[in-house]
């Protein structure tokens, strides 16, 4: 086999094997869609799960950090209520923006997460692109 064949199948395989992986893990499993870009109350995208051996203090730290890196705006941190909000721009809409909740209860010796971001009339977001945004924020809420 040709080297440059050789490093294209090596590396097909390595991405597929990173997506049956994700797919597997509680937070794409548990991935759910509702509505539409034309319905009048829009798309919302949401998952949960629950992570184990963290706080609530602690799942809420590293998720505020995770989603400024991400670019996102933080809109509210409530501690108590277990809230984090946080908005999206809308690329062309003039200062609309797309809300991120995220939600934290307390379970057992972890917390219970779940997460939903919601667009508006017309707007548009890849479901693929969500599902890993999502487990990537869980992840960053494990610590890994």
């Amino acid at each position: 086999m040709h080297r440059p064949l050789r490093h294209f199948a090596f590396l097909t395989l390595a991405l597929l094997s990173a997506a049956a992986i994700a797919n597997a893990q509680p937070c794409a499993q548990n991935f759910k869609v509702e509505g539409s870009a034309m319905s009048p109350s829009g798309k919302s995208f949401q998952t949960f799960a629950l992570v184990p051996g963290v706080t609530r203090q602690l799942a809420m730290e590293r998720a505020s950090k995770h989603i400024a890196l991400e670019g996102l705006t933080l809109t509210l941190v409530d501690r108590e209520m277990g809230l984090l909000t946080a908005s999206n721009k809308v690329i062309g809409g003039k200062g609309d923006t797309s809300p991120f909740v995220i939600s934290f209860e307390d379970a057992g010796t972890g917390q219970n997460v779940k997460m939903k971001f919601k667009t508006g009339f017309g707007q548009v977001a890849s479901e693929d692109m969500l599902r890993t945004k999502f487990c990537s924020t869980f992840a960053a809420i494990e610590g890994k």
